[in-house]
């Protein structure tokens, strides 16, 4: 069923219509012109801090995003207090699942080079983005170079840091002419084992990656376009948290897609888009290859997930309307595995026997169905409407599977939970109602009230493992989360000089909670970390101001705030949320030179949720000072620079690496202390 989406390919050619690209896509929702303060966008080559190595440390340079570390790959970026599921990230229109059932890689990590652009919607704004998207989505996407009159285009960088060591060096090249392109990527990065946060402590962070892919994009007529790409991502030896059991010797993906578009100038559908996808991820875990930390029995965790689907959609012009219908098909499957050997002195391989199924051969099939209008009523106003309709099936294929040693996933589902569940049927519905008002030329207001649904993803659900004093066990049982959220925005200004504030209340039906059930028998096992559902709130706000002071100089403010609870108590807060916090940034730039400093700031958390395994405490609040600057040597030629964490603090942000079944207990990480950073970049 992987490649079943292909199929879909005869369709675009019958329908005779052509789809928007992408970014086309996103610029819609922005109705009347002026910027919505829930949406955000960056291109690559602008970003600020050039020396975060993964992209879910990139995305912590938009307002009310953060992400958790544990080590130098693997970041989880979280939006308003929520992640993974709750989430939709897109990396070039197609979706790439993580592979580690302890949450050691984010699909985010596998977007290494030749990306263009990160936009960040916060909320629930469209059914046109996939199911669930409770949080908020985040679309990392490539764009058609713009080629020279030569028919070539590229770009060769280079970045390097002091305190984490890391190295990168890319090269994306493109050539072709007005009918098509070929654009070829690569890299290869890596790290140092350890970095130090500012008390000269050690905290893992190594890593080595060779990355590339290729994208071919043909205008087969003037009005048909067709689009293939490959993406390959090599990372070895990755260091995680020092109190984590194993490292990860090798992490692995490949990723396909297919886009085509074709127009067409008669009857009310004027675009129609395919877009296919498939992506296979391999990731190993062990406690010998990378560091030998074995004691008794050496062990190791073997897991994959393969994600294929896709998503046909025509868009139509009707009276004031411009609507957009479309079907969405994915298909995913999980299989993760822990084995252990004898304890012999000697490795060897053929001696390694199977301990668990942690995720027990996880099959998910979704198809989805979509409307949504975007209407405009008059000069000053403007409303959108969508419904989506998803069914969804999982199925633990694996639960009933023989393994060496303790239990099988069915005994511990019926232990815990007393279900013998291993299929799940759900029909989910998700729907949008937004209004857009303009009060004048440069100020507008904004208002959402949305319904999407979060189904429980592979180890929510179906996770089983019953090992090194503690079980870790799924709920296959689990409802899906249903959230009904309200938004009110008010933005003014243009390019230059903004204001932009946000606020949204979020009532959680069967939020999905992780809890640790005790124990206090002797001789047993210490806990087990489950799941269920409760009812929950979210509510907080944004805000982001940009000011120009006088020539040359600017000063940016950006604010953000999350607060999370369940059943109805004061003092039963949700896991992982980070506290208010702000970024104040004041900046010079000329055509040739720019420099600038950066003060940020994020309060103490005191609402934390140890109970969960996720929390690992109250965090103190910390202000930080970073400097940057640049200089365009040429119209070719950039060089830029700068200090993070100037004052070398000891900090760590309140998401932190949570527990699993190999870590006891969630661990707080600390930042780096003080590193420098370089980056040149030549284009041609």
């Amino acid at each position: 069923m992987k490649h079943s989406l292909l199929v879909l390919i005869p369709l675009v050619f019958a329908s005779n219509a052509l789809a928007t690209n992408y970014t086309e896509e996103i610029e819609r929702i922005t109705v009347l012109g002026v910027k919505e303060p829930m949406l955000d966008s960056i291109q690559l080559d602008d970003v600020t801090n050039k020396a975060a190595g993964d992209l879910g440390e990139q995305l912590r340079e938009f307002n009310g995003v953060s992400s958790g570390r544990q080590g130098g790959r693997g970041f989880s970026p979280v939006i308003r207090g929520q992640q993974n599921s709750q989430l939709n990230v897109l990396l070039d229109g197609g979706i790439i699942s993580g592979a580690c059932p302890s949450g050691m890689d984010h699909s985010t990590s596998y977007a290494t080079v030749g990306y263009d652009k990160i936009t960040v919607i916060k909320g629930n704004q469209s059914v046109l983005y996939g199911a669930g998207g409770s949080g908020g989505s985040i679309f990392i996407e490539r764009e058609r170079p713009e080629l020279m009159e030569s028919g070539l285009t590229g770009k060769i960088d280079m970045t390097a840091t002091s305190n984490s060591g890391r190295r990168k060096l890319s090269a994306d090249v493109a050539t072709g002419n007005d009918s098509g392109y070929i654009r070829i990527f690569g890299s290869t990065e890596q790290q140092n084992d350890y970095y130090q946060d500012g008390d000269g402590n050690d905290f893992s962070s190594g890593y080595n990656g060779k990355n590339g892919g290729i994208v071919m994009g043909f205008d087969l007529t003037p009005d048909t376009n067709v689009e293939l790409s490959y993406e390959g991502v090599r990372d070895r030896d990755i260091f995680y948290t020092i109190k984590h059991a194993m490292d990860t010797p090798r992490a692995d993906s490949d990723s396909w897609r297919f886009k085509l578009t074709q127009s067409i100038n008669s009857g009310p559908f004027h675009t129609l888009e395919l877009n296919a996808y498939s992506s296979d991820v391999e990731h190993l875990m062990d406690d010998y290859s990378v560091r030998d930390r074995w004691k008794y029995m050496r062990m190791k965790g073997l897991s994959m997930s393969n994600t294929s689907g896709g998503k046909i959609q025509g868009i139509a012009t009707l009276g004031n309307a411009e609507v957009t219908l479309g079907m969405e098909y994915l298909n995913n499957y999980s299989d993760g595995t822990h084995l252990m050997d004898n304890g012999s002195e000697e490795l060897d391989e053929s001696n390694f026997r199977l301990y668990a199924l942690e995720w027990p051969g996880v099959r998910q099939e979704e198809y989805g169905t979509f409307g949504e209008a975007d209407i405009t009523l008059d000069n000053k106003n403007s409303m959108r409407l969508g419904l989506r309709i998803d069914r969804n099936f999982v199925e633990a294929t694996k639960a009933d599977g023989e393994i060496i040693a303790y239990k099988k996933p069915i005994y511990l589902y019926n232990k815990y939970y007393n279900s013998d569940t291993t299929k799940v049927d759900e029909t989910n519905i998700g729907a949008v109602l937004g209004f857009n008002h303009q009060l004048d030329a440069d100020q507008a207001l904004n208002m959402y009230i949305t319904r999407s649904v979060v189904s429980a993803d592979a180890g929510q659900r179906f996770r089983a493992i019953s090992m090194h004093g503690s079980n870790w066990i799924g709920n296959p049982d689990l409802k899906a989360e249903t959230h009904n959220q309200l938004e009110l925005g008010w933005q003014q200004g243009n390019a230059e000089q903004n204001m932009a504030v946000s606020v949204f209340y979020d009532k959680v039906a069967d939020y999905i909670l992780q809890y640790r059930l005790e124990s206090s028998q002797p001789h047993s096992i210490r806990h087990a970390v489950l799941q269920k559902n409760v009812d929950a709130t979210l509510y907080g706000m944004e805000a982001e101001l940009t000011q120009p002071l006088f020539e040359n100089w600017r000063f940016r403010s950006s604010l953000s705030l999350t607060i999370g609870r369940y059943n109805s108590k004061g003092d039963d807060y949700l896991p992982q949320i980070a506290p208010i916090s702000s970024v104040n940034t004041l900046d010079w730039h000329t055509d040739n030179w720019s420099a600038g400093m950066s003060w940020e700031l994020a309060a103490k958390q005191s609402r934390a949720n140890t109970d969960s395994g996720l929390d690992a405490g109250k965090t103190a609040g910390y202000g930080l000072i970073n400097l940057f600057g640049s200089y365009n040597a040429s119209k070719a030629l950039a060089f830029g620079g700068g200090i993070n964490n100037l004052l070398d603090k000891t900090y760590a942000l309140h998401l932190n690496k949570a527990s699993d079944s190999y870590l006891t207990e969630a661990e707080q990480v600390n930042e780096p202390g003080r590193e420098f950073w370089v980056n040149a970049n030549w284009k041609f």
